[in-house]
């Protein structure tokens, strides 16, 4: 029993007409909550009754508050077992809501830089992408302490200052945090290498190249997590590399400064048997050994150069945080 004339005044203000069928559904859900106790025809009957007690009141338009605040009073005299549980879905809606206002005004005030804190020492707050992530970070927070994201004990416990939870805007991803890269598997001739979305990297074979991989394995693994990435060897996990480096150099010396041919190059200095830099076969060639110490020495310049520089320019997380 609806009036085609009568209009409902939503709660964001807009005015559509009235019909019944949402009262149905609501109360049906609170009747399925509790077991299914009442009839579908029991339900009918009270919509009709809310429905004529709506139109006794004479009025062009109602309000959704109006309508429930009627619908809850029919309920608690006629179908009482299901009354609460109408009046705690309402309630729960009703909070629902007001989180959502919560959240809007909280990403708002992000997007136009209102009340900026820098809370972040490695975030500019007045970034796009500064802002971007601290209002997403807003929002995970809220949805981590009021819509379950956290377990119910936990978020109270935060909120009491009982536990803090680090990095709450991260708890609802179920992320790993901080860890170390392994550049010995890395680097490893046989098995080493990484692939990222967007193609595979090889495994370098001399030092500058190592040097310059390693800043590009930090920046993608920062890209994909929060937190630090770190390795803990990092000097003997580029040193192996030096062996190759120099060997290069030396027999580019043979060939070009004493003329050797590449049977003698490949025979006494062959690429598969890698000499320490200090191996006395090095001396037996000293202008040569003279040029392979200074290109060595430039290319361990330039490439920790290149690893110093990349290490403190590359940008991980959004917001211009740095390694």
């Amino acid at each position: 029993m609806n009036n085609s004339n009568l209009k409902c005044i939503k709660r964001d203000g807009t005015v559509t007409p009235f019909t019944s069928v949402k009262i149905f559904d609501a109360i049906k859900k609170a009747n399925i909550q509790a077991s299914n106790v009442y009839s579908d025809e029991d339900i009918e009957e009270a919509v009709n009754r809310i429905n004529a007690a709506i139109l006794s009141l004479g009025v062009d338009e109602i309000s959704v508050e109006n309508i429930q605040d009627i619908v809850v009073k029919d309920l608690m005299l006629n179908l009482t077992d299901i009354a609460e549980g109408y009046i705690t879905y309402r309630y729960k809606r009703e909070m629902a809501r007001n989180k959502n206002i919560v959240i809007i005004d909280k990403y708002k005030a992000r997007v136009e830089c209102e009340n900026v804190q820098n809370s972040n020492a490695n975030v500019d707050e007045y970034s796009f992408s500064g802002r971007e992530k601290e209002a997403a970070s807003d929002v995970s927070k809220t949805i981590a302490l009021e819509f379950g994201g956290l377990s119910p004990k936990i978020a109270k416990a935060h909120k009491e200052m009982l536990v803090y939870q680090h990095d709450l805007e991260k708890a609802i991803y179920g992320v790993h945090n901080c860890l170390f890269l392994n550049f010995d598997k890395l680097f490893d001739p046989e098995t080493g290498g990484f692939e990222t979305r967007n193609g595979g990297v090889r495994v370098p074979s001399i030092f500058a190249t190592a040097a310059q991989q390693m800043p590009v394995a930090y920046q993608l693994n920062s890209l994909c997590q929060f937190g630090g990435v770190a390795t803990i060897h990092a000097d003997t996990d580029l040193a192996r590399f030096i062996k190759n480096s120099y060997q290069r150099y030396y027999r580019i010396g043979l060939k070009y400064i004493e003329s050797r041919s590449n049977h003698f190059i490949e025979t006494n200095y062959p690429k598969d048997q890698k000499l320490s830099i200090n191996d006395p076969k090095y001396d037996l060639h000293p202008l040569v050994k003279e040029y392979a110490d200074d290109m060595m020495a430039d290319e361990l310049r330039q490439g920790c150069e290149a690893l110093y520089h990349n290490l403190n320019t590359l940008e991980s997380r959004s917001g211009s945080q740095l390694k």
